[in-house]
């Protein structure tokens, strides 16, 4: 049945004779780390290594991976790509093209489109060489790419019609119950007698204390145990507490016995826990100059600078609690306290305050690509270095150094700060309908 599948789809695609090119990428990838374990990844590299030695192919990179394929924004397809577009291979393999995408079909086709244009081919196991300028592969491939989108949403909901007969049955089909709760061997949520005691008091010292870390102390000192913030953040805000089976917001089983508190106690510390969510003190988390240099540059250079925009404790990943403003770079920030380790201070922090302030970076004027570039010295020629953009091709002369400090340095009128006192920031403030606002810094820019 599966051969009858397959072959009428075979006619369209390249003869294995026709294939110009014989440096190979080998993808192979597994959704999880047992499946990797389980030598699934190798099984689908073996295969692809046949079909390399039946050409007469080189390998010239194996990439090995257990992560989902809902998204092309992986490393592991970025490094696949950039092999590509720096002409280091000719052929892409894959046992299936899902091993690939599984991601939104204009995503996915977004990258196929970056493979097209580095004139890399496309082999996957299940169908051959696609051939990027006949139509008919061309459609193949769209079927393709839609269906394994539909595929891993129908993979997604049977999921979620599997938590459902689970919770139907009183059991817990998610990682751990909250604190006070247990599974048992065949996966039933059950009350701890701890839980029993301990949980009504939880509830009715955060209606009094209404601060989750003083919460926290009393409970941990009273029965010398370690309870994190982050369980009684949970656990404040499970329905489990009620008898309630859940999912997504949605009641699917009662159980009586699994009740501690009542309605009234739970609402009463719901309405504390969306007072404090959402008092307001007019700071920003994340700074107004960060925004604004997502703006100039790109918020994808931004993000590789700036790893600490989230709010988990950058020394022990606990839950982080607003605290206060600070002031810091002459600027007003929120100040951030860890629940579990006491850590405290704004989300951004010195280093990458640096790799902002005082800084020129340059953005290539054909695409949104921000200091990425293979750089070249022109000796004698009219600019001092050319610049070849990695992710789109274009090359473009400028007098500008290759060092982003530097150039700052040479050029405080062009240069980035925080403040944005600079002629080019304050041009650039006043230019909010611009909303590329790239041809600011790129003055001194020269296609060739």
């Amino acid at each position: 049945m599966e051969s009858a599948i397959f072959f009428p789809l075979l006619l369209g695609l390249l003869r294995r004779d026709k294939v110009d090119g014989d440096r190979w990428a080998l993808l192979s990838r597994v959704s999880t780390g047992p499946q990797m374990a389980g030598q699934s990844t190798e099984r689908q590299l073996n295969n692809l290594e046949n079909e390399v030695k039946r050409v007469d192919g080189d390998v010239r990179k194996e990439v090995e991976v257990a992560e989902s394929a809902a998204t092309v924004k992986r490393e592991s397809l970025e490094e696949i790509a950039a092999l590509a577009e720096k002409g280091e291979i000719d052929i892409v393999g894959v046992s299936k093209l899902d091993r690939l995408t599984r991601a939104d079909p204009w995503e996915s086709f977004e990258y196929l489109k970056r493979l097209k244009e580095a004139d890399v081919i496309l082999y996957a196991g299940t169908h051959g060489y696609f051939d990027w300028d006949d139509l008919y592969d061309f459609q193949m491939l769209v079927r393709q790419v839609v269906f394994s989108r539909e595929w891993y949403q129908r993979i997604r909901d049977n999921a979620r019609d599997g938590q459902i007969g689970k919770l139907e049955q009183g059991k817990w089909p998610f990682g751990q119950p909250p604190f006070g709760y247990y599974k048992d061997d065949n996966d039933y949520v059950l009350l701890t007698e701890q839980g029993e005691e301990i949980i009504p008091e939880i509830f009715e010292l955060y209606r009094q204390k209404q601060n989750r870390a003083e919460v926290k102390r009393i409970i941990n000192d009273r029965y010398e145990r370690t309870v994190s913030d982050s369980q009684l953040k949970t656990l404040l805000q499970s329905r489990l507490c009620l008898g309630q089976l859940t999912l997504e917001g949605e009641v699917i089983k009662e159980n009586p016995q699994l009740a501690v508190i009542g309605l009234d106690v739970f609402n009463a510390v719901q309405e504390i826990l969306d007072r404090r969510s959402s008092v307001s003190t007019g700071t920003r988390a994340v700074p107004k100059p960060v925004e604004r240099a997502a703006k100039q540059y790109g918020e994808e250079y931004v993000l590789t600078l700036i790893d600490s925009i989230d709010t988990q404790c950058r020394k022990c990943g606990g839950d982080l609690q607003h605290n206060g403003d600070i002031e810091r770079w002459e600027t007003k920030l929120k100040n951030y306290v860890c629940q579990d380790c006491d850590h405290q201070g704004p989300l951004l922090t010195q280093e990458e305050f640096n790799e902002l302030h005082d800084t020129l970076p340059l953005r290539c004027p054909s695409c949104p690509e921000t200091e990425h570039f293979e750089i070249d010295q022109n000796e004698g020629g009219d600019w001092d270095y050319s610049y070849t953009c990695l992710r789109c091709g274009n090359v473009f002369g400028t007098d500008l150094l290759p060092d982003k400090y530097r150039r700052g340095f040479e050029r405080p009128d062009l240069k980035f700060t925080w403040t944005g006192d600079t002629p080019t920031d304050q041009a650039r403030e006043d230019q909010i309908s611009d909303e590329d606002g790239s041809g600011l810094n790129q003055v001194a820019l020269t296609d060739f």
